[in-house]
This record gives C-alpha cells, structure tokens and sequence, in this order.
C-alpha cells in the first residue's frame, strides 16, 4: 500500500490540474445520477401506488367498456320482451343484466355496474363532473382516500333520513388545489349567491356559514337561509379507477386537476335509483334465473321530480356500463359485443333485441381495456402512457448523459497515460508492475462516482415529490408515501463506481499493453497516424495563406472531435428547431380551426324528426322591437315575421291554464311569470264548484310538484290538518308530515316573487285591511285558513302572523326548530299548533289557489340550477326578459344563420356537414388563398366544400366524387317507418272565436273545448279503438289519473314501445367544390336545400305549409294580405300547393311572403352565433319533444292506474361550441406539449454545452506546447484562439443549417403519419431561422467563451519546463 500512496497522490494531482474536464465529467455523471434517481423513483412510486388503486381489493378496474352511446335501439319487434321499457338508461341497464344473467356459469361470465356522470360549468373556470356513487359497486369502485369510510356513507344511505343525498366527495388532487377541505360546503352550479366551486369564496352574495361550521349540512340547510341552494357537504376525498386520468369530456382531452373535479354523489340527484329487481318486477317479466338478490338501475316520476343535478344539455351526460370477467382469462369481449350487436346471436337466450352504431357503421359498443378505439380510452391509458414517457426520457437522457460521460472520461484517460507515458515507460523498466500503476488510477472512477452519484442521487430524490405533484396536474390515483429507493442508491453510487472503474481499467490495460516501455519513454518523438488522416490533412491544408494551412493541419489531427462538434451542433439545432416549428404549427393549427371563424358560438339543436312535424322548433327574436304584440293587426304580424322581428309574445300562452296541457310553441316570459291573471275559467260554468276546487288542486300540483314532496296535497283542506293537529296521539303519529310542511316554510321562505302577493288584488282578502303585511284569520273571508274558532277546543289561539316587505314571516326563529325536538313533551301541543298553523296560514294567503306562484314556483325550483340564477335576476329587474320555452328558440337575424347539418361518414371517416345559405355571415369559408368559398355551393346541389383535416386524411382534390353516408331520424311505428302521408291536417283549427285565423289558435287547445286542433295519423291510429277520433295528441279528462288527464295516443304508443325513433342511411354522392382553409375535427359545407333534400326535411316543409295556409287563409284586418289569400283560397286543397306557392313567390312582389314561410316555419337544427353571449342561456331555455308530444305527459310523464309513462322530453340544444372555451382548451392542450419540448432542449443544451467545452479544451491541452510557445513569441490571445478554438466555426455553421433542414423536413414528413389522430398545418415562417440556427451558434459561442478562459490560463513555460 505504501508503494501505492505516491501513485495516488500523483493521479490526485492529476485528476485536478484540468478543472475544466473533471467538473464537465462530474456534471455529466451527476446528471445521469440525477435522471435516473428522478425517473426511476418516482415512476416506481407512482406506478406501485396505480397497480395498488386499480386492484381487486381496491377500485378493482374494469376489463371491458360498454358504450351504447349514439346507438340504434332495435329488435324483433313482437319477441322484444324490454320494448315497453320506455327510459332508455333503465332499459339498457335491464338488457345488459339479462345478458349477465344468462352467462352467469359460462366461461365468459362477468359483473359489471352502471356509471352516470354530468359535466357542469361554473362560470370562474371549473368544470365539475358530477358521478353516481354507488356502494355496492363491484367493478371500478370508488376509493376514499380521507374522511368518511363507504361502508358508513352506505349505512346512512341505507337508513330513513338518507343525509347521502347532500354528501359529496371530491377527487383530492381537485380539493387541495381548490383548498376544499372536508366538511365545506360546495356548489356545482352557479347560483344566485356566486360560482366559486367554495361557498364561503361567494362573489355575488356573502354567504356566512361560521355558524354551521361543525354541524351537518342536514342539521341546519333546511332551516336556513339558504334552504332553497343546492350545495353539498365534502365528506371525504377519494376517486375510482375508471377515472385515473379525470378526462371531463371529448372536447378537453387533457385532464387539468386544478380546473376539473370529479364529484361523487347519491345517485338519486341524477333521478335514478339502485333497487332490487323484484321490488320492481315482481313477477319476473324478464325471465331472469338469478332474481333474488339482484340489484338493477330504476327511474320513475317520483324519483325524476326529487332529481336535483339536472344537465343543460344531453351532450353534459354521459353513461357507460364497467365490466369485469369472472372467469375469462383472454378477456376478450367478442361473445358479449355479438350477443348485444348482432339480433340472430341474441336470440340464441332469447333476447330479441340488439345495438347498432349507424354514425360509425360499426358493430361494437363492447371495449377491451386497451381498445384505444373507445373515446374515453385515455381515461386509463394515460397513466401508463405518461409513466413510459417519463421514464423512457429519464433513460435515454441518461443513457446519452452517462455514455458521453464514458467517451469523455476514455479520452482523459488516454490523454493523462500519454503525458505520463515518458514516466511509466521510466517506472515499467524500473520493474514496477503496471498493475501497481493502473490500480492507482481507480481515484478517477471513485472520485466521479461518489461524488456525481451521491450528489445526483439525493438531488433526483428531492424532487421525487415534485415529480408526483406534477403528475396530480394530471391523474387522480391514491399515491402511496415517500418511496426510499434503495435501487437508486445501488445504482447511482456502486452501480457507477463499478461501471465507469471497469471502463478506467479496461482502457489503461489496453492503452499500457498496447506500447513497450521504451515506446512509451520515447513516445513525444513518435507521431502516429493513418491513410485517412494523411488524406484529410493533405484536402485541409491544400491552402495559400498559412492561417489556413495551420488550421487544416489542427483539423486533420481532430477528425473525431470534428464530427463530435458536428453531431452536437447538428442535433442542437434540430432540437431547437422543433421546440420553434412545433408550437407555431399548434397555434397554427388553432387560428385555422378557431381564430379566422366569424362565430362566437355554434349550437347544435336536437335534430328533428323529418315525419314527426311537430318535432320541428320555431324562432322568436330575443332583440325584438314590438313593445305590444297584442295590439298588432294581421298586416303587421306578417311584417313581424317578414322581417325576422319575431316577438316572443307570439307563443305567449293563453291565461286559461286549461289549455296548457299542450304547450307546443309555448313561451312562459318573465310578464307571464307575473301575470295574476291566470286561471281556468275555461273549465266552464255547467260544473260544479266542487269539481272547480278538485280541477284547481289537480292544476296547482301538477304545476308545482314540490307540494306533494312535502304533503301539502294530503292537508290542501284545512280540515284535514285539524283533524291531525288537533289531536296528540294523531299529531305524534303524522309527525313526518308535520315535519315535511314545517320545512316547506324553510325552503320557500325565501323564494323568487313572494312579495307578490302584495300586490295581487286577487290576495287583498287574506291581509287585514289596515295592514296588508298581516294575515286575516277571519272565517267569513278565508275559509281555509285556520282561525281562533278552528282552535276552539284546544282554549289556543290562531298566531297572528306578519310578513316582512319580501313575503317572509317576521320572527320566525321559533319555526326553525324541528318538531321532532317536542314530540311528547310537556309543550308538544303549543309549539306544533304554533309552528304548523303559522306556516299552513302562510301557505293559505301566499299560495292556495294562486296559479300565479303555482306557475313561478314551479318553473323555478324545476330549472337547473344556472338557469334559476337567470330567472331570478331578470324576474328581479322591471325590464327583465327571459323565456322558458317549448320548441321555440332565439334567434336574431342580424347576428345569427340558421341551418341544416347531418352526421355522415366517408371511408370510415366520421364527419358532419352543415348547410349554408347563400346570404350566411357568420361561417368564413374560405380557401388558403383567402377566397370566399360559399358561391362555390350556393347554386350547386351537389357541390360540397370540405376542410383541411378531411382533404388532407383521404387525400382529396377540387372536383373529386366522394359518395357519402349520411344519418336521419326518422319515426317508426312498429320497427316501420312512419309514412308522411299517413299525417293528416285538416282537423287542425286556426280559427278564433270570431271566425277569423292566426297563429296562435293553431294548437291552443282546451281540456274542455269543443274545439279541436289536432294532428291525425291513421299508420299510429292502427288497431286502436280507445282513440276512436284518431288525434294524436289531444288528451282527454281521466279521473283515474293522478293528474285527471289522460295519456294522448303518442303517449300510450311511445309507452308501449310501438313508436321509436329510428336512424337511416342515407347515401348521396357530391363534388369537391373547394377546400376550406380550416382544420380541426371533419367538417363539410353543402347548400342548405341539399341538407333539407338528403334529411327529407323538405317533405316536412310542404307539410308545414299546409298549416301555415289554415293560419292565413283568413286573417283579421288583412288588407296588405289580400294576394296570399287569395292564392291560399285558390290552392289549398291541391297537392302541389307549396310548389305553386314556390312559383307564385318567384314574382318580386310576393316574394315576401316566401319569407313570411321561412321565418314562420323555419327548418335547422344548428345555428351560428356573432353573438359574444349565448343566448340560448342568456335570454332563454328551451325544451324539445322529438315526437312532438308537448303534453303533460308528452313533457314530464305521468302515472295512470294501467302504467307509469316516462318523460321524453329533453333541452334543446344538444352541443355548444363556444369558440371562447375550445380555445382555452386547445391552448392548454399547446403549452404542455411545449413545456415537454422546452424541457428536452433544456437537457440537450446543457449536454450539448458539456460536450463542446470538453472537445475545446481537449484541442487546447492537446496543443498546449504549440500555444505556449505561440504565447512565448508574442501572439495574441485572439489570433491563437482563431487558429485552435475558432477553427469549428464552418462546421458549426454548416451543422446548424443541416439540423434546420433535416428537422424540417422530417416534421413535413411526420405530420402525415398523424392525420388519423389530428391533422396539423405544415407552414413556413422565415424567422424559424432565427432560433433554430442562431440558437445553435450561441451555443457554441457561449461554450467557446469558457474555453478562451482555459486558453488565457495557459502556462507559457509549459515549453521551458517541457511538461
């Protein structure tokens, strides 16, 4: 060993006489340490906490997705046993069990459980998927990861005060970003007091909730002020495997942890239900042969009425159904797809009913977990996606780091033995053994690896914690604790260590063995080389001047370093080139799908049914100059329509609420909301009041469906509450109904237009007459209230009860208390005579008999809860205007196009293709040489125009044929399309009572009307002789009906299953016309009478125009009309009547009326917005009834004693593209692809730096003789350093110009690659050069300003001494 230390201290002294390479060589094995430590152990800690969460004994993750969205139901018709199953979600549900069932003991058995979310959003930038939470979920099951257990949620849940229903739990990364924390209460929806996700964060109102701070939400919300609110309270964090990767929807493919949460809440605010199946089918309808314990999804009216998260939207809701095989170890999911796709399969378990995907022309609604065909596929996929990334990345940057870190350490090596040579060739002939000599070098391997690898290692380990924060931007997984990986510290300290002192050794061995001693003594003297390097030297020093002989002849002898030099500048410029061309085609691509679009906002409708002609919406104009429509004559309501000036009072509803049992073509505005006038007189004078009063009650309760949730419909006569009340033993035993009316007070005490009732003359009767604000308790005037007689045998007194200026009762602290508290007590009887008379004689002056509030209250605490917010305010504002809508919509024709668009596919490509006219001014078609495209199409019938993204993914060309698929709906009636002609008008009535006709008569329809304006349909009217009149919709009295009107004849059918709706295929052929300079999903412009011919909603139009003829044929005060009418009279019973109509507007002077047609009955189903707000938000709300059934039950489905009939109605707008929010989207989308390229330059510029410094200093210690002489003889440090360090300059030039080209290039040549997931402009900008080239030269300009520092360094008596 003594021997040994002189050795040591000279490869010490060694190892830090050139700082410059020691600290390179240390910086390039810290890095690798470094990369390696982060990605290894923080992929391994991420990965083992997704492999815990996504196991049997925790989420338990699916094996396969069932998604029957956008399919087709069908079946054989007179088998299909799920056919009167008239909810879609309950049906499907049912179907899939019955498949389960029916394999239970094959080898393709499986589970499986339903899953419903609804995307809301608030309006300071969270977006909220709400998700059914159910506890007995097998596959994909919820996961707390704080606060309260599941089994106890269940227990709760299971109980007779369910407190679930206002519990939420939220996706931890979400709350702690937000800094929610458990027992907070929060909002999904905006309300009326703020939209920040926190309630106390409220902007709007200030919302005070110290008091409630450690009480549950159940305690206290009902008795508050805030009864009316529907928030919730965190009860703990946690989230499921199906949501590893929180994608909210299609259009935000990025999941954002910090703007987008994932709630879990009681299913039954979605208004479903998981039941037994034989409390539901008792009878075991569906043939199942495992019943008994069986649990399936369930709706009805009375869940649906208690249903609190109401979607704006159906494209806000999403279903999918999780699966997990029992037994099949392939899991391969063809047998469930075919039994569910294919209808002879299935009736092999006679199930007689199957799927269909028409938009896709495919056969599959069964996804395998890795089918990256399923849209939601990311959802699982992204974590294993981003987890290979990353550590793909951590590797190959440490493998590149680690590998240059050995080429460095290699050439050091050889360099040192070579200086050393003379004295080792000395120390060998001496007899010293040369592993004695090679053993002392191991200090290089030791001393970079402790040092690097303990260095790289605990900083890589620091940051593990970043790492996994990083990844909770993204991911919701229950992340396990700190992870000390021992791994790491093998590798990065001894793996290392034994790795780089192998190389040490193997390269000393080789060098030493490779030379004898007396060749290493005299080895200054002797100048190796080869043909290669005398030909290179020749070529480079075949020069005049001797500054570039001299430098050619430094070149020749450093070819390897020359390349190096070559390769780094090259793939540094590459690099940088990409982290320039690859954000400026991303926003590129952004300003071609998004920035050059004229619209703000493009909403897709429900699309109609082309033989349904009810399903088709109207237009009002939201700007409308008419202050009062009903003092307009029939000239001036045709110029009202002429020119597009459409007052929303057109569909006002008639004040006779008898006749609102049709409500198709309805507005309900602000001023009808106020309007004290409602009644139903209609019922007529030959009934008796008892009848009246009956017919009120039935009215009142079907407008207002809260007051059967809290019993007010059992006590609506006083008397039956006294009989209750008045008694201990009646009052204790009806104590939840007590209870339910006393916190009916608390929800509606603070309600929308209580004030009122202050000034309905109507009411005056229920106030004193010297204080309106004090309730009259005499019997004389209100019969119903409860008066002091009323108490008589109890020696107690009627309260005297004040209201404050808002209708609220003055000191009501004492009705916040519960009755439970006084049950049995000594004051049992005082406290519920007070509290419930208070409140009951409150109910009696504010609301009994009142359609008004009935009317209010109703359509207000029925709306979502955005939509409330907006009725509120406008109700609150003297010129308020907002609508709730029934098959009508805003349109303004100074801001808006309405048209027709289809979804199609082409070549497996889906598409949607909208139609335009030729007037339109809210589309910019244009092509990439900024012409206007739109006459390409305006005159054609078959022209279409069709985007980037479409021409580019099937290589198409101006004037090609593309024959396309396209898709309609269509009505079927028994598995049969619905004939147009089997439709008949003539029973459709616009006269008034005078004789004359208009608008509003045609569907104002009366319950006890003679009249009757009613479609007829002998293909729908087949076989059924109850509905002997044949009318479709009329609804008649039922008193078997809970709400005493019958279910019309769509009604029943739609019930029964004979009426669907059906998807066609239609197949038409176009030509290429031109190519819109916009990218983004397919898109395709044809003419809007293309779109109209090819959806038959062209039939539909001439059949509209029989109706539109019945509305004008006599119109009061008509002089300006007189030539319509006259054509009307002349033509209305001919067949081609809307063709003569067509030619009769061809002259200029009734081309008007061809207007007033058009914007009387116009045809769309989308429409494009100038318009910076929504107005199908902003000014309205609309509802749609694809079957045109705008009845009670057509609306909100109903009960009879025969059978329960589901709603099938829906929101009118079924997608919204908001150019405002897809930017935000596609912007994020672009700056984390940009943060990842920044961050791999970064990498590769430091390395690159390392590098070239290395290769410069090699060249100067190679030359460090020539240069101190040059310095001896008077050169300048700059002439010096052109000859040795600028030497590069060329080639780094010539590189930098070579990595921009080939990058370049090779983006033009890799974008096509992507054209089946996203297609993306190929542009050229000229400042592209600027960093990609230049930032390559300030690369080599910076490392060569460090070098000149070692040049400077340079000792001049090097030459002198000779060492």
């Amino acid at each position: 060993m003594k021997i040994q230390k002189p050795f040591f201290k000279n490869s010490f002294k060694n190892l830090i006489k050139n700082k410059i390479q020691l600290i390179a060589i240390l910086i390039l094995v810290l890095l690798s340490s470094f990369m390696f430590t982060a990605s290894f152990s923080s992929t391994s800690r991420i990965n083992n906490s997704y492999n815990d969460f996504i196991s049997e004994s925790k989420s338990n993750l699916h094996d396969f997705t069932i998604n029957l969205d956008g399919t087709t139901y069908e079946n054989d018709f007179e088998k299909d046993s799920f056919k009167n199953i008239s909810d879609t979600g309950q049906r499907d549900n049912l179907i899939i069990s019955y498949l389960q069932d029916k394999l239970e003991n094959s080898d393709d058995s499986f589970i499986f459980d339903r899953v419903e979310s609804r995307n809301f959003k608030l309006s300071d930038s969270k977006t909220i998927k709400a998700i059914t939470l159910n506890p007995y979920q097998k596959v994909d099951k919820f996961v707390v990861s704080k606060g309260m257990s599941l089994n106890k949620w269940k227990d709760y849940n299971n109980s007779i005060n369910d407190y679930t229903k206002n519990w939420v739990y939220i996706s931890e990364n979400f709350a702690n970003k937000n800094n929610i924390k458990i027992n907070d209460i929060v909002r999904l929806q905006e309300d009326e007091f703020g939209s920040s996700v926190l309630v106390e964060n409220s902007e709007k109102k200030k919302v005070n909730l110290s008091k409630f701070k450690t009480k549950d939400i159940n305690l206290w919300k009902s008795d508050s002020n805030y009864s009316q609110q529907n928030w919730f309270q965190v009860v703990g964090f946690g989230s499921s495997a199906d949501f590893s990767s929180p994608i909210i929807n299609e259009e935000k493919p990025l999941p954002d942890t910090n703007n987008e949460g994932l709630f879990y809440l009681n299913p039954e605010n979605f208004g479903y239900k998981y039941a037994f199946y034989d409390s539901i089918y008792s009878s075991n309808e569906f043939n199942f042969s495992d019943h008994e314990n069986r649990r399936v999804w369930v709706t009805n009216n009375e869940l649906k009425s208690k249903e609190t998260l109401k979607a704006n939207s159906s494209s806000d809701i999403e279903v999918s159904y999780s699966g997990k095989f029992i037994s099949n170890k392939n899991k391969n999911t063809d047998l469930i797809n075919d039994y569910l796709t294919n209808l002879s399969k299935a009736s092999d378990i006679n199930l007689y009913a199957s799927y269909s995907n028409k938009l896709q022309n495919i056969t599959k609604v069964v996804y395998s977990l890795d089918d990256s065909s399923y849209k939601y596929y990311s959802r699982t996929d992204y974590v294993n996606k981003a987890l290979s990334f990353f550590k793909l990345l951590g590797y190959i940057v440490t493998g590149i780091t680690l590998l240059i870190a050995i080429i460095m350490l290699i050439i050091m090596i050889k360099n040192d033995l070579k200086k050393a040579f003379s004295q080792i060739g000395v120390l060998i002939s001496l007899g010293y053994k040369k592993t004695s000599l090679v053993w002392a070098t191991s200090l290089y391997p030791i001393f970079i690896s402790l040092i690097g690898g303990i260095l790289g290692y605990f900083i890589g380990t620091s940051i593990q914690e970043l790492v996994v924060n990083v990844f909770n931007n993204f991911f919701q997984i229950e992340m396990q604790s700190f992870n000390f990986s021992w791994e790491s510290i093998l590798v990065n300290i001894f793996g290392i260590f034994i790795f780089l002192e192998i190389i040490t050794l193997v390269t000393y061995f080789y060098v030493l063995n490779s030379y004898k001693p007396l060749e290493m003594i005299h080895y200054e003297n002797k100048k190796a080389t080869s043909k290669f390097n005398l030909f290179a030297k020749k070529i480079l020093t075949n020069r005049k001047k001797f500054d570039s002989r001299f430098r050619g002849a430094i070149l020749s002898s450093s070819l390897v370093r020359l390349l190096s030099v070559f390769l780094v500048i090259s793939t540094s410029s590459f690099l940088i080139t990409l982290g320039t061309i690859i954000p400026g085609i991303l926003q590129s691509n952004l300003d071609k799908t998004y920035n050059n679009s004229k619209y703000n906002n493009l909403v897709e409708y429900e699309s109609p049914i082309y033989n349904s002609p009810k399903s088709f919406s109207k237009t009002y104009n939201p700007d409308s100059t008419i202050d009062n429509f009903d003092s307009l004559t029939s000239d001036e309501i045709a110029n009202m329509y002429i020119n597009n000036n459409i007052s929303n009072k057109v569909f006002k509803p008639s004040d006779d609420l008898s006749s609102l049992n049709d409500l198709t073509y309805k507005n309900i505005d602000i001023d009808y909301l106020k309007n004290f006038n409602l009644n139903i007189d209609g019922i007529g004078s030959n009934v008796s009041q008892e009848q009246k009063d009956n017919f009120t009650k039935i009215t009142i309760l079907n407008l207002w469906k809260d007051l059967k949730n809290f019993k007010l419909d059992k006590y609506w006569k006083k008397e039956s509450l006294l009989k209750v009340i008045l008694s201990n033993s009646s009052s204790a035993e009806s104590i939840d109904d007590l209870e339910a009316i006393r916190l009916f007070y608390s929800k509606y005490k603070n309600s929308i237009g209580l004030s009122d009732v202050f000034a309905n003359e109507k009411r005056k009767n229920y106030f004193l007459e010297y204080d309106d604000h004090v309730i009259n308790t005499d019997d004389n005037l209100n019969k119903n209230v409860i008066t002091n007689s009323d108490l008589k045998a109890l020696s107690l007194q009627a309260p005297l009860i004040h209201l404050d200026d808002n209708g609220k009762i003055e000191d009501d602290d004492a009705l916040t208390f519960s009755l439970y508290n006084f049950v049995n007590q000594p004051d049992w009887e005082s406290q519920r005579i007070y509290i419930i008379v208070s409140i009951y004689n409150w109910f009696q002056a504010l609301f009994y008999n009142n359609f008004q509030q009935a009317f209010l209250q109703g359509i207000y605490n029925n709306s979502p809860t955005t939509i409330k917010e907006i009725i509120l305010q406008n109700y609150n504002n003297d010129s308020g205007y907002y609508n709730i809508s029934f098959g009508t919509t805003p349109y303004n024709n100074e801001t808006d196009d309405l048209g027709v668009y289809l979804n199609a596919t082409y070549k497996s490509e889906d598409l949607k293709i909208y139609g335009v006219e030729k007037n339109n001014k809210t589309l910019n078609l244009i092509n990439s040489s900024k012409e206007n495209l739109i006459n390409n199409i305006s005159d054609s019938e078959d022209g279409i125009l069709i985007n980037q993204s479409l021409a580019k993914r099937l290589k198409l060309s101006i004037g090609d044929k593309i024959n396309v698929n396209h898709l309609i709906n269509s009505l079927s009636y028994k598995s049969q399309e619905v004939k147009m002609d089997s439709w008949n008008y003539d029973d459709l009535n616009a006269k008034d009572s005078e004789g004359f006709t208009n608008t509003q008569e045609i569907y104002n329809n009366s319950l006890f009307d003679n009249k009757v304006s009613d479609w007829k349909n002998q293909q729908i009217n087949e076989n059924n002789p109850q509905n002997i009149d044949g009318y479709v919709y009329k609804s008649n009295i039922d008193l078997n009906s809970e709400s005493s009107v019958s279910a019309n004849l769509m009604s029943q059918k739609l019930a029964e299953g004979l009426v669907t709706k059906n998807i066609e295929q239609v197949n038409f052929e176009y030509t290429v016309k031109g190519i819109v300079d916009k990218y983004g999903s397919n898109k395709a412009w044809i003419n809007n009478s293309t779109a109209k011919k090819i959806t038959k909603y062209d039939l539909a139009e001439k059949y509209l125009f029989n109706v539109f003829m019945k509305e004008w044929e006599n119109p009061k005060n008509n002089k300006n009309l007189t030539s319509l009418i006259d054509f009307i009279k002349n033509n209305k019973t001919k067949e081609n009547a809307y063709e003569l109509f067509v030619e009769f507007t061809n002259n200029s002077e009734n081309s008007k009326y061809m207007d007033l047609f058009n914007n009387q009955y116009p045809i769309f189903n989308y429409k494009s917005s100038l318009n910076a707000d929504i107005i199908d938000i902003t000014k309205g709300v609309s509802t749609t009834q694809l079957y045109g059934d705008y009845s009670m039950f057509g609306l909100n489905g109903g009960s009879t004693t025969q059978r329960d009939y589901n709603s099938f109605s829906t929101s009118s707008i079924s997608t919204l593209d908001s150019i405002t929010e897809a930017k935000k989207v596609i912007s994020r989308i672009n700056d984390t692809i940009f943060l990842i390229l920044l961050l791999i330059i970064v990498v590769w510029t430091i390395l690159s730096g390392v590098i070239i410094l290395l290769t410069i200093n090699l060249v100067i210690n190679d030359n460090r003789k020539i240069i101190s002489s040059m310095k001896i003889l008077g050169y300048k440090d700059l002439y010096i350093a052109r000859l040795f360090i600028f030497i590069y300059v060329p080639v780094v030039i010539i590189s930098a110009l070579l990595g921009f080209s080939i990058c370049y290039i090779a983006v033009f040549a890799a974008l096509p690659l992507l054209y089946s997931t996203i297609v993306l402009p190929i542009i050229f900008q000229w400042w592209y050069l600027i960093p990609g080239i230049l930032g390559s030269w300030l690369l080599y300009i910076f490392s060569v300003n460090l070098s000149w520092f070692s040049l400077k360094r340079l000792n001049m008596l090097h030459i002198v001494l000779g060492g």
